[in-house]
Formats: C-alpha cells, structure tokens, sequence
C-alpha cells in the first residue's frame, strides 16, 4: 500500500532520513522522496538517469541518498511514498480477500480492487481501488489506492 510517510528524520548533512516508526525499509517500496520546502526530488525510483536515483541504501529503517542534501536544513519538509508491503499483508491478513480488475475496450487494466472480505458485495464501501490511466497504449498514472465501493469506482473522486 503507497503510504505517505510524515514520521521521519532528515539530517541533510549525513545525507540521511530516518522512517520513525518502521524497523526497516525496503528500498524497492522507496517511491519517492521530494523536499518540498525547496520543490526538489531527492530520490524517485522512476528515473535512473537522473543524480537524485541513481542510489542509495536502507540499514534498518535509516534511508541514506546519493543526492548532495548539505545545502538543505533538518526543518526542510520532505514528501515520502513508500509502498508498504507489510501494512497490505496486515490489512488484508494475508487470506479470505476479494479481488476485482477492470479493463478498457483496448485491454488497459484501469481499475484494480481489493477487499479484506472474501466473497463481499461489489457495493461494499471498504474496496480499496486503484485507477491507472493509459496514453497511448503507455501507464501514464496510477492513482490510490482510495476507499469505496466497486460498483462506484468511476465516480470515486480522482
């Protein structure tokens, strides 16, 4: 499950943030990392061209990143995603879950849910859906997931 992470650490001078709250971290859950106090990524796996992801590494739950942060202070707010893996397997136990998907005309996959409750009512108000919009025949987006009904996903407010 993408969480926005707001229990963190940030020493720019170690080049460092510490996920208060986890007792490690998979760096392939790590999203994104944006200081948004200065409107700059610091770490985002989707572009490996680029200095803010071109590495970085977990010990525990303290995150350490390529990216030069010296010039950035401690108060700086940062902008976490990370896909929590652990929290889904919490959230759904790990069996009894439903799951439903959703093609377009063009075979797209556009929405995705999933609900703790084995064989529950599509107008159950606990799915968790996702919504992924495609351009020319490419994943442009991926949005969630949010909670509500299947049968209301189209007008879950995206």
């Amino acid at each position: 499950m993408k969480r926005l992470v707001t229990d963190y650490t940030f020493d720019p001078a170690a080049h460092t943030v510490t996920f208060n709250g986890y007792a490690a971290v998979d760096l392939r859950g790590l999203i994104i990392i944006t200081n948004v106090t200065r409107n700059i990524i610091i770490y985002s796996f989707a572009d490996m061209e680029s200095p803010y992801s071109l590495g970085g590494s977990a010990a525990t739950n303290v995150v350490t990143l390529d990216y030069d942060t010296t010039k950035m202070v401690a108060s700086d707010n940062l902008q976490i995603y990370y896909d929590d893996v652990e929290a889904d397997a919490e959230f759904f136990g790990g069996v009894g879950q439903d799951k439903r998907m959703d093609w377009d005309v063009s075979g797209n996959l556009v929405y995705m849910g999933q609900n703790a409750t084995a064989g529950v009512a599509e107008a159950d108000t606990k799915w968790r859906i996702s919504k992924l919009t495609w351009t020319s025949g490419n994943l442009t987006r991926i949005e969630g997931p949010l909670t509500g009904s299947w049968t209301g996903r189209a007008a879950i407010l995206w």
